[in-house]
């Protein structure tokens, strides 16, 4: 990630909205960790895979820019 890059604002602000995304998703899995078969558990556990996997996407792209 060069700062001196046109697109460097717009990816560094949609890599940080993956982040809080993601921290939300983590905060329901906190939540729901004691409800561990409820659809609730099973879709968090989902969504924060991939946003995780999205987020490692990035930084692996950018990386190799």
């Amino acid at each position: 990630m060069l700062p001196d890059r046109p697109t460097f604002g717009m990816e560094l602000l949609h890599l940080t909205g993956n982040f809080l995304f993601l921290a939300g998703l983590a905060g329901i899995m906190v939540i729901t960790r004691r409800a561990l078969t409820t659809r609730a558990r099973r879709w968090a556990k989902a969504g924060v895979r991939m946003p995780g996997l999205h987020g490692l996407e990035h930084l692996v792209t950018e990386r190799a820019a």
